[in-house]
């Protein structure tokens, strides 16, 4: 998104043209494991941060794992380079070999983007701290001394902590050089500011998802239910650990007619999200009451959003993915705060989407992982219209302030 489009707090851009001179831009190169596309929400952010960047003076380098399996849509209109990555995963410990591998080729990784510094004549660099590739960057920054930004989507550490002793030392001392030897840092939410300080004794500035201002004017709203009087519940992105719990309790309710009791006879669940025909069987989701569309461009999403009664917006209640319920923060928010409708926001208390939700004021919250709970939530809003027009209004301000 250009200038115009960016959310109000949205310095990267700002970051990487700070030093223009006569309107022209410092030329850029990002480097991470994926390249910004419409695939998950960190591609998402930062094609929707970088999208307007003149493609003339900025170079991804990325890696051919994820060049592979990311959309051309939302990718930018410049050049893209593929560096040669494994796919991360195998049976009888081929995996870990795999993974081996990729961590041994960082200092090549160091190398070949140190070249790129010289040969495209890179003023910056941007990195996002996740897999390895931004252990590159500060490589390759520390060659040259080309400054860099450092984004902090997720927390990628802990996890790998619990599963191996080396890569707590190695992952770790990694992430803290790269955050000391950048230029500047950006935290997707005030909690994940909050661990930079305390773990890694960094500052770092709130950069909030984002997305387009006029997201309303010229989007189509497209029809989903076939029975008017149908609660239509929508939830868009990728289902992951992180959601996947509290998901699952919500399309049991639907299936088992849980809601009915709270006085709604008719409610659907409709998913925008990638899932395989065994995953819907399995999981028993092949019923009348779920949809499954698959994924979707951004200009579609934005017309099927406004269709909707009610935003779901999970966060996992299992303590196995605290780490990032905690501090991690959804790209989808944006968007379910621009299209002006009723959001439901379903986690634990200690997650950053009820802190901010409670803050705020433009969801209806429900911190208890029960049917019950969350079945009465859902009533709330199907049952009042003046509370669903108040929390839409309230979103749309929200989305405006940041």
């Amino acid at each position: 998104m250009g200038p115009s489009a960016m959310p109000t707090n949205s310095g990267i851009q700002e970051q990487v043209t700070r030093e223009e001179s006569f309107n022209e831009a410092v030329n850029l190169l990002y480097i991470c494991d994926f390249p910004p596309s419409n695939f998950a929400g960190g591609p998402i952010l930062m094609s929707r941060l970088l999208g307007d960047y003149p493609p003339d003076h900025i170079v991804v380098l990325t890696s051919s794992r994820y060049m592979r399996v990311s959309p051309k849509e939302g990718r930018l209109a410049c050049p893209h380079i593929a560096f040669p990555t494994t796919k991360g995963w195998g049976r009888w410990g081929l995996g870990r070999i795999k993974n081996a591998i990729d961590w041994l080729m960082i200092p090549v990784l160091g190398l070949v983007t140190a070249y790129l510094i010289r040969k495209r004549r890179i003023d910056v660099m941007m990195t996002i701290v996740h897999g390895t590739f931004f252990i590159a960057a500060a490589i390759a920054g520390w060659i040259t001394r080309t400054p860099y930004i450092a984004v902090m989507h997720d927390d990628t550490v802990t996890p790998v902590e619990r599963q191996s002793w080396v890569l707590k030392y190695v992952l770790r001392s990694s992430v803290r050089w790269a955050f000391l030897s950048s230029g500047h840092i950006y935290a997707i939410s005030p909690e994940m500011q909050q661990i930079l300080k305390s773990e890694y004794g960094v500052d770092s500035e709130l950069q909030w998802p984002g997305t387009e201002k006029d997201y309303r004017s010229d989007s189509a709203v497209t029809k989903l239910s076939a029975h008017p009087h149908s609660a239509v519940i929508l939830f868009a992105g990728a289902i992951t650990d992180s959601v996947l719990d509290s998901l699952k309790l919500l399309a049991e309710i639907l299936v088992g007619g849980k809601l009915q009791v709270y006085g709604i006879q008719s409610a659907e669940l409709h998913l925008y999200t990638q899932l395989s025909p065994e995953r819907i069987r399995d999981w028993g989701w092949d019923h009348p009451s779920i949809s499954v569309h698959g994924w979707v461009s951004q200009q579609e999403l934005q017309g099927v959003l406004q269709s909707a009664d009610i935003l779901f917006l999970p966060f996992s209640f299992s303590g196995r993915v605290r780490y990032a319920v905690e501090s991690a923060f959804p790209s989808k928010t944006a968007d379910y705060l621009a299209a002006g409708k009723p959001i439901l926001v379903f986690g634990p208390p200690y997650s950053s989407l009820v802190h901010y939700g409670a803050q705020e004021g433009f969801a209806e919250i429900v911190t208890e992982f029960s049917a019950d709970a969350l079945a009465r939530g859902i009533h709330n809003l199907v049952a009042s219209p003046e509370h669903r027009d108040t929390l839409a209004s309230r979103a749309l301000e929200v989305f405006s302030q940041h």
